[in-house]
């Protein structure tokens, strides 16, 4: 029998509570060996029974392991990920991956590899969506993702939405259609609010993210005339009060951590890298995105 893919995970706040540790859960090729947090008894919480450091570096020192997974603060994951590669470990690099492009250009490249935590590539529903797009070839995109940020309850309070929610849907404006990001253009941004345009190689994709309103995700294409050639929908107030008379089962966002994690895992044994993994190289393409509307002045579209 092979042994499972032994894995270290680094941040045990509500990401790691909600998805990490229900994804371990379900999967069968990957252990959870051990945790670290800034905050120790946080750590020790969180994962009990399992050995629990301080640090990053402090847990690298200390347990054996393949992979890092990095789901604490933002300005840590680049030298944690570099730190990981130093000793022959593989990371696993939640989103935001830095605070900015110029900061993540430095795990492009790296050896062992930083893959990137854009999940959402690995739900079902993304990818029939991504494979009728390719059939289509839609001349327009809506993207909509909208969250009460007090609901999820961060424990060190959530990033401003652009650098929390705009990471996951950049990265599906391009992964859907398969195009580069050349220049944006921002109708409003605020630190709970924004909405901006991407230009796609022609194609307009319209971003529309917020930390105000009820959970609520939509992704929409439309051909040339306008009318609507794909969609999915989810959240609102029907499914929110439908969820909560379900049973408590793993939600997609463990179900979808499962799958990039096995991902993942099969990477780190020499298996074939899976599409669907993010590299460093896409996470700069995001946030190369992400910098040119935090610096947008008016409503001009912006080179990046």
């Amino acid at each position: 029998m092979i042994a499972p893919v032994r894995v270290g995970l680094v941040g045990c706040g509500r990401l790691a509570e909600r998805g990490y540790l229900p994804a371990f859960a379900l999967s069968q090729s990957l252990a959870l060996v051990a945790v670290a947090d800034r905050d120790e008894g946080q750590a020790r919480t969180l994962a009990l029974g399992l050995p629990c450091h301080g640090s990053a570096r402090d847990l690298l020192t200390h347990e054996d392991v393949e992979l890092l997974v990095l789901a604490h603060a933002a300005d840590a994951h680049v030298p944690d990920a570099l730190a990981a590669a130093t000793v022959g470990v593989f990371s696993l690099v939640e989103k935001p991956p830095a605070k900015t492009a110029t900061e993540v250009r430095k795990l492009v490249g790296i050896e062992p590899s930083a893959w990137l935590g854009f999940n959402r590539r690995f739900e079902p529903a993304i990818g029939e969506l991504r494979s009728r797009f390719a059939r289509t070839s839609p001349a327009s995109l809506e993207l909509e993702l909208s969250i009460q940020s007090t609901v999820w309850g961060a424990r060190d309070g959530s990033e401003a939405v652009l650098l929390d929610l705009g990471p996951h849907l950049v990265d599906l404006a391009v992964w859907l259609t398969g195009r580069s990001p050349s220049r944006v253009r921002v109708a409003s941004l605020t630190d709970s609010d924004a909405a901006f345009d991407i230009d796609l190689e022609g194609l307009v994709a319209s971003v529309s993210i917020s930390h105000e309103r009820g959970w609520r995700e939509r992704v929409t294409a439309r051909d040339g005339r306008g009318r609507t050639v794909a969609r999915l929908a989810r959240g609102g107030l029907v499914r929110r009060v439908a969820a909560r008379t379900r049973c408590s089962a793993p939600g997609p966002l463990a179900r979808t951590l499962a799958l990039q994690l096995a991902a993942a895992g099969r990477a780190v044994r020499g298996g074939a890298i899976d599409p669907r993994l993010a590299t460093a190289r896409d996470g700069v393409a995001v946030m190369e995105v992400l910098d040119a509307v935090a610096a947008a002045r008016g409503r001009e579209w912006k080179t990046l």
